[in-house]
């Protein structure tokens, strides 16, 4: 049975995707990051960069200009840190014995700027022992400028023998004093990582391999969050139809649940929306929809604008809440509705889907997943596109109230189809007529409430509400 026809929502199936392109990463045996994640995807350029010299590797690591500020530029064997400055991951180690760790460096610190060394030393994921910032950890600012030389940093006390892990971070800003201004230019460049007294070896430290960063793709014509270590969307192969859908999820981080976000409409480095969704004739919006989300909601905002002197002023809002199914599930908003009702006229629209609505009630949870396709907007196949409020004769509907089998006349022929929605304003039926002036539908299999009939036909658009006892 068909009832609409789709209107042209750029990649509304999500079949085209492009492939981004990231970085290269110094080899590592474990995880190591740095702000090229950070600044690449806020600005297209990258601060932490691969130098060769007389065929040597060392790494390079830049404070920048961003497009609102200075980014830092950082490098760890490990993760970034937990507000309590405890840092993950980071590279396993079987000897306590160092009493330092010494590096080549050159740099330039700019405008009496700092940068950093810090290496902090864990069993398993716990700091231990003594260090000269906290539990296990210890800081070594550097400042001024050199050229190449080798430098140690010596630590005050032995390693605990518990510890089984370290994790080393260098910086070109003191990321951690948020009180200290970001000299733009100011680089740290390293090479030749090595603990003193110790036979134990860092992996990667002479930074002579490098390899690429896995490269992530974006549905084309859709603005996501891009996170190439932690991505909160994906490119799915569990599709309604097609080759592909789109996955939302919510996923733990740094304590916090990010939420899978993604917005069809333009959306530029500063924040500002513009729509590229044009409404035209079309009544109904239309997706198909699977969550799996416990003690929790995904969110669909249809943020409706009206062109002026050709800028876009945004003219209405509606937010719709998408609860747990078993499978993908047709999701229809009749939004000329609303703008009838509203006396609102709008010319285009932009649609943002959330993996959870993350509100003060319903705070987000870890591992709720949103999977999308085909959206699309819509319009009823042989009705007069330009709907109106005004209806030639108002429907009549007998017995009203109903134990079950309710009757619609007209007055006359209509062609068209009809939406049912129950109390709680769920759509529950959905069903075409043609060539009658009058029409059954039995409620008998639904609970006694009072239901809501929308009729949109030849002749414009009818409501009736009808009790069930």
């Amino acid at each position: 049975m068909c009832f609409s026809a789709q209107a042209q929502i750029s990649n509304g199936g999500f079949e085209n995707w492009k492939k981004i392109l990231l970085f290269e990463h110094p080899a590592s045996t474990t995880t190591s990051m740095s702000s090229n994640y950070e600044t690449f995807f806020d600005n297209g350029l990258l601060n932490v960069n691969q130098i060769v010299e007389n065929e040597n590797s060392v790494l390079r690591i830049e404070n920048i200009m961003g497009s609102e500020s200075v980014q830092p530029g950082y490098f760890i064997f490990g993760k970034i840190p937990s507000g309590e400055m405890v840092f993950g991951a980071g590279n396993s180690i079987s000897m306590v014995d160092m009493t330092g760790i010494s590096m080549d460096l050159k740099y330039d610190l700019a405008n009496e700027s700092e940068g950093f060394v810090m290496v902090q030393f864990k069993d398993g994921n716990t700091p231990v022992g003594t260090g000269n910032y906290g539990t296990g950890t210890y800081f070594f600012p550097i400042t001024g400028s050199q050229d190449w030389s080798n430098v140690e940093f010596v630590f005050d006390n032995p390693i605990d023998p518990t510890a089984n892990t370290c994790v080393i971070a260098i910086a070109s800003g003191d990321v951690l004093n948020s009180d200290t201004p970001f000299a733009e230019g100011s680089f740290v460049e390293v090479d030749n990582l090595e603990f003193m007294e110790s036979e134990q070896t860092i992996p990667g430290g002479d930074f002579e391999t490098w390899t690429m960063v896995e490269p992530i793709y974006a549905p084309e014509d859709c603005y996501v969050d891009l996170d190439p270590f932690d991505a909160t969307y994906q490119k799915s192969y569990d599709e309604f139809s097609g080759s592909y859908a789109l996955r939302l999820h919510s996923a733990l981080r740094d304590d916090n649940v990010d939420v899978g976000y993604m917005l069809m409409g333009n959306k530029s480095d500063e924040g500002e929306i513009t729509p590229n969704i044009e409404i035209g004739d079309k009544s109904l919006l239309s997706f198909r929809y699977f969550y799996l989300g416990e003690n929790d909601l995904a969110e669909a905002t249809v943020v409706f604008y009206k062109e002026v002197d050709g800028d876009f002023e945004s003219v209405h809002e509606h937010v719709l809440e998408l609860g747990s199914n078993e499978n993908y599930e047709l999701l229809e908003y009749p939004f000329q509705d609303d703008l009838v009702q509203l006396g609102i006229d709008a010319s285009h629209m932009t649609i943002e889907f959330k993996s959870s609505m993350d509100s003060p009630e319903m705070p987000a949870q870890d591992g709720s997943i949103l999977l999308l396709d085909e959206v699309a907007l819509e319009s009823a196949l042989g009705i007069n596109s330009m709907l109106t409020a005004q209806s030639v004769k108002q429907v009549w509907a007998y017995p009203n109230p109903t134990l079950a089998r309710v009757i619609f006349n007209f007055g006359a022929k209509r062609a068209g189809y009809f939406r049912v929605f129950n109390q709680g304003g769920v759509q529950v039926a959905i069903r075409e007529f043609s060539g009658t002036n009058e029409l059954i539908f039995d409620l008998g299999p639904y609970p006694a409430g009072q239901y809501l009939f929308k009729f949109y036909h030849n002749a414009g658009f009818d409501t009736a509400r009808v009790i069930k006892n």
